[in-house]
């Protein structure tokens, strides 16, 4: 009797731990489109620290291992219910260093960026036409974004000194194009690349230490400062 009542208290406490996992506040959120039947991305995270991400209601919280030797691990997902709707999936950024999503239909958006060790956010080849802003002001310690073939129409940038390197283009179909950027908060930019871009006035007056810029603006009251 009494090894049968330890047996189930031992049961409940597991089925506590499980159910109490939860993501923490710095996450990265994902739009993923609708009909989408599995998700994947390459993640690098501080210390091979494993991975937790959310993917939503009758999905629930996964935790996957990384690499040990700290190189890039892909994340793999199947969902078990596809969606005719739109979903969001979850990603714990606490300890993520590097995410990287490149040529993947199933992502439509990067709805929220929250991390403090964040610092290579790689999307590229991915269609952000229907979410095209991107707020990474929220990651202190971001050295590189990459947006090409994005469609990405804004990005607002931290106010930081650790940024060296932002790029964004619109898909490879042509659509959506960058109209707006605040890299003036970003002083320590050394690459910036803006390819097939909206903005009538690029200010880089506060970029200082640029060793490359790429940057093509309309031919219309295009400036450059």
């Amino acid at each position: 009797m009494m090894k049968n009542l330890l047996v189930s208290a031992l049961f409940l406490s597991c089925v506590k731990l499980v159910s109490a996992q939860t993501i923490p506040s710095e996450r990265v959120v994902l739009s993923i489109a609708p009909n989408a039947t599995d998700v994947s991305f390459v993640v690098r995270t501080d210390a091979n620290a494993p991975l937790v991400c959310n993917f939503g209601e009758n999905e629930g919280i996964k935790t996957f291992n990384v690499a040990t030797d700290g190189s890039l691990t892909k994340v793999e997902y199947t969902f078990v219910h596809a969606s005719p709707n739109e979903r969001t999936i979850e990603v714990a950024a606490d300890k993520l260093v590097t995410l990287r999503i490149v040529q993947k239909k199933q992502v439509n958006g990067v709805l929220e960026v929250k991390s403090s060790v964040l610092q290579n956010l790689n999307v590229d080849y991915v269609d952000l036409v229907k979410h095209n802003k991107i707020d990474v002001t929220q990651c202190p310690n971001l050295e590189v974004l990459t947006l090409t073939f994005t469609g990405v129409e804004e990005i607002v940038l931290p106010k930081s000194d650790m940024l060296k390197s932002v790029q964004a283009s619109p898909t490879i179909l042509g659509q959506g194009s960058l109209k707006k950027v605040n890299n003036w908060d970003a002083p320590n930019l050394t690459q910036i690349g803006f390819v097939g871009a909206s903005i009538d006035t690029l200010d880089v007056r506060n970029n200082t230490h640029l060793t490359s810029l790429i940057c093509s603006l309309p031919a219309k009251n295009k400036v450059l400062r």
